[in-house]
């Protein structure tokens, strides 16, 4: 699934130091909003364009949730002769338990300036029950 298909996303952006765009955009992303307990979802926090002196403030996750996975990279590229730059980290979450929980808002600063995403709503549904076995067609040993 490609980030532009996502659906859930948050996004928050840190003024100039002067007029013109923002120079700095913190974005939250999931791939799925919806997960039975026991399945995961990949959540994925990027800060793109002026990173540095970029401070990720420490993650915190609903105990619902186990982060399962952790990885961190650094993109660069050149664009109409300017160059842009992303940090983006990627947690995969098992779900634990079933309910309605809220992931964020999450939070970077720059400069003693404070970007701040939206919160992002999951459900967590409780997983199908297997099928049942007619006796005729249970296995004993």
């Amino acid at each position: 699934m490609s980030l532009a298909t996502l659906l859930g996303s948050a996004i928050a952006e840190a003024a100039p130091d002067q007029a013109g765009p923002p120079d700095v955009q913190l974005s939250v992303q999931v791939d799925r909003t919806t997960v039975d307990v026991g399945e995961q979802l990949a959540l994925t926090i990027t800060v793109e364009g002026n990173v540095q002196q970029v401070e990720l403030e420490p993650v915190e996750f609903p105990k619902a949730f186990r982060v399962v996975a952790q990885s961190r990279s650094t993109h660069l590229a050149m664009e109409a002769g300017q160059v842009k730059r992303s940090i983006s980290l990627v947690y995969a979450l098992t779900a634990l338990e079933p309910g309605q929980f809220t992931l964020g808002p999450f939070e970077a600063r720059r400069r003693g300036q404070s970007l701040l995403s939206d919160p992002l709503e999951i459900t967590v549904n409780k997983p199908a029950l297997p099928p049942t076995l007619e006796p005729s067609e249970r296995f004993v040993l």
